[in-house]
């Protein structure tokens, strides 16, 4: 149990600083996660996630998943920056494209969304830290292809 303590705080501490929502990635600047979720039902879901700084206003990312009942997806993005990165609020939109695979089918799918951020540096004792905390709201639409029932594929 210990080794694991230790590596965890090793992990976290050489972890860079990340930014959320409207806050775009730095040119060639690189965000990469990996989660594991799991509930007490045996629902479980993977997932990787990453971002590339193309300019000052621009991101590319991805998004890569798979989920124990067997659904996979994938979507790549792109982020624009609305703002020039001056004043305490920020916005984006983006707009994404990929796929689903469910049960041996796969269907195409389609994203869009807007976000907006306001950076809290001016709140007491949060800004002591680097880049005092943000507030971010984003709103995403996904729309994912209707797949066909089991009457359609029997045909």
């Amino acid at each position: 149990m210990l080794p694991r303590i230790f590596c965890c705080l090793a992990l976290m501490l050489l972890a860079g600083t990340a930014t959320a929502g409207p806050w775009a990635r730095e040119k060639g600047g690189v965000f990469l996660s990996f989660s594991e979720e799991r509930d007490h039902d045996g629902n479980s879901y993977t997932g990787l996630y990453g971002e590339y700084g193309l300019n000052a206003r621009d991101t590319l990312g991805f998004e890569l998943g798979h989920s124990n009942a067997g659904e996979t997806s994938a979507m790549l993005w792109w982020q624009r920056a609305l703002d020039r990165g001056e004043g305490p609020n920020r916005f984006t939109v983006s707009t994404g494209i990929g796929a689903l695979q469910r049960d041996g089918e796969v269907v195409p799918m389609a994203q869009m969304g807007a976000s907006w951020g306001r950076g809290l540096d001016s709140v007491p004792l949060l800004n002591r830290l680097p880049r005092g905390g943000w507030l971010a709201v984003d709103a995403r639409l996904k729309i994912v292809a209707q797949m066909k029932d089991q009457a359609q594929l029997a045909d």
